[in-house]
């Protein structure tokens, strides 16, 4: 490292541990050099004193302070922001299709993973949402979810009620049902969100790619 290795200055040590900390992320692995060099050091009999400066220490301090980890706190969606979310959103069939499933997510409090399969390929109609698992009465929308994280026991489901919004573009169940008539259902085993022929589901991939960058346009994360 360009320095005495039996026994190092202590202002060596500080520019070392200042050159670590500018090319790497986390404080604790500028603290994890500073304990490898000490070792080194005491393996090849020399002195440790430099290393255990007091200034060294406070090197280390500085950095804890300067690279501290700030946990991203996902901000929460209001009503305000997802209209907005649902007005950008474009009017292609496909898109319509996500449009239903953030309405699901919001009024129903629901898991992506409960509204689509991750992917095309893995959608299976004992685990994921088919269109035999949604029934419409005047008022509400009822979802049967057969597969969550909070359901462990094989065969259990829970049933989500999703409330209409008169007059509203954000009703869901004016929504849901505008889906179900663009796109017909051939089986009760089709997919509740599905493409225009060949009729695929719509997996959660595809819902990023249009809600991640919608959502970043319309609320840029805030700096912390």
């Amino acid at each position: 490292v360009g320095f005495n290795h039996r026994a190092p200055h202590h202002t060596m040590m500080c520019a070392y541990l200042e050159y670590i900390a500018m090319n790497v992320k986390s404080p604790k692995t500028v603290s994890n050099h500073l304990a490898h060099v000490r070792q080194y050091i005491r393996l090849v009999g020399g002195s440790t004193r430099g290393a255990n400066h007091p200034r060294v220490s406070r090197v280390i301090q500085g950095v804890k302070r300067n690279k501290a980890y700030v946990p991203h706190v996902k901000q929460p969606v209001d009503m305000p922001s997802l209209k907005a979310i649902v007005r950008h959103i474009a009017t292609t069939s496909k898109d319509k299709q996500v449009r239903a499933a953030i309405l699901m997510m919001y009024f129903g409090a629901m898991r992506q993973s409960e509204v689509a399969p991750k992917r095309v390929a893995v959608f299976k109609p004992i685990y994921h949402l088919t269109r035999g698992d949604v029934k419409f009465t005047r008022s509400t929308v009822q979802i049967v979810i057969k597969a969550a994280k909070n359901l462990q026991l094989s065969g259990q489901t829970r049933t989500v009620s999703l409330p209409a919004v008169a007059s509203s573009p954000m009703c869901p169940v004016r929504v849901l049902a505008a889906v179900i008539k663009e796109v017909p259902m051939a089986s009760e085993m089709d997919p509740f969100l599905m493409y225009p022929p060949p009729r695929h589901p719509v997996p959660v991939t595809h819902i990023k790619t249009v809600w991640d960058p919608t959502l970043h346009t319309l609320l840029p994360r805030p700096t912390p």
